[in-house]
């Protein structure tokens, strides 16, 4: 399923050593049953971050999610934090680490702890690759989750 989200920056963006911002989102239902959660699903994420050198930055987020339930019979709130460190390698690489969560705040699914790192790639001023790996920390989150993202701004 396509998600939109748009970023608005509260405070900092490239200048200063401290961001902060709201990030709402949506995701549209498109695909055939096996491919959609056949549902609209939405959030809002609430990114902070600042500077701890001139190449080392930290990270933390909350993120509410209203998403569908098992089923679709309905939605619930789930509630995603994470913590992240980055190191710039080089002018265009980039490396991270994080630990993340997501808990059910309905309380029908497990806690879902991960550590995640991953690289990532400026292909200019405005567009970003991202390389990555989430690892499961209980048996509840997915062992290994590699992914490739892209994203840029307007």
């Amino acid at each position: 399923d396509p998600l939109i989200r748009v970023k608005i920056n509260l405070k900092g963006n490239d200048d200063g050593s401290s961001v902060f911002a709201l990030m709402p989102y949506v995701s549209i239902p498109i695909g055939a049953d096996e491919a959609t959660s056949d549902n609209w699903e939405g959030g809002l994420i609430v990114p902070a971050g600042f500077a701890i050198n001139e190449k080392t930055g930290a990270g933390v987020m909350v993120e509410f999610d209203y998403v569908s339930d098992e089923g679709g019979d309905g939605h619930h709130l789930e509630l995603v934090t994470s913590a992240t460190t980055a190191v710039d390698v080089s002018r265009i690489f980039g490396w991270y680490v994080e630990l993340f969560q997501s808990v059910d705040l309905a309380g029908n699914q497990p806690w879902v702890p991960t550590f995640d790192t991953g690289l990532t790639f400026a292909i200019g001023e405005n567009v970003q690759l991202d390389l990555g790996v989430n690892l499961g920390l209980n048996r509840y989150a997915d062992d290994f989750t590699p992914f490739l993202g892209f994203s840029f701004r307007l």
